[in-house]
């Protein structure tokens, strides 16, 4: 999304630098695209452009991704289920309204030393992945979000979905797609969802492309 966006500017500006005062895994942007699709996350500061994201220090990359896109360390999310994490591809897929299955694909640099090679493998296995620490993190509270869903008190206690929801100011400038800045925040899942509902009720293509523009306000 952030390339193809790139490659039909003429120029880039230079990007403004995230508000001093806190770390910058604090700041967060959020470029939203058409249809669903959305890259969000942490800022990637210079000091983690070193190894594998080496790239990042390329002339080919910064002139693909332009000011704003190079200095993002968010995950993009291919609607709606085609998810991408550092180095890995992971699709979710419904098995039924319970279940869900996750098909991880970690990929290695060819050119890569056999150092960063066994660093980023070992990263994949101990991270996200079936024995990985923060799948089984996250999944544990995915799985309990949903199977809390089904007591007694839960089906009669009210439940309150719109928290933030109008407070995401969409910027929209020359130096990236529209996007939201910020501090940490649910911009990625409120989209994910505006957008779904939009898949469901557009009539057409056409239709669908001019609800998932993104306007002012998230």
């Amino acid at each position: 999304m952030q390339a193809a966006w790139q490659r039909d500017l003429p120029g880039a500006a230079a990007a403004p630098q995230p508000p001093a005062g806190g770390p910058r895994r604090f700041h967060q942007m959020a470029f939203l695209g058409e249809y669903g699709h959305i890259v969000a996350g942490p800022m990637a500061d210079g000091a983690s452009w070193q190894g594998p994201n080496r790239w990042r220090q390329t002339p080919e990359a910064k002139a693909a991704l332009g000011a704003k896109g190079i200095q993002s360390g968010g995950h993009p999310n291919i609607f709606p289920n085609c998810f991408l994490f550092q180095g890995q591809i992971s699709l979710r897929v419904p098995r039924g309204p319970t279940k869900m299955e996750l098909w991880n694909f970690s990929f290695v640099d060819k050119n890569a030393s056999p150092e960063e090679r066994e660093y980023e493998v070992h990263r994949f296995n101990h991270a996200i992945g079936p024995a990985g620490l923060l799948e089984q993190e996250d999944g544990e509270n995915w799985t309990q979000s949903s199977a809390q869903t089904f007591g007694v008190r839960s089906r009669q206690q009210p439940a309150f979905l719109g928290m933030g929801i109008g407070a995401g100011e969409i910027i929209h400038d020359d130096l990236s797609p529209p996007r939201i800045e910020g501090a940490t925040n649910e911009h990625a899942q409120l989209w994910l969802y505006k957008s779904w509902a939009d898949w469901l009720s557009a009539g057409s293509w056409d239709e669908l492309r001019r609800q998932t523009v993104p306007g002012d306000r998230l």
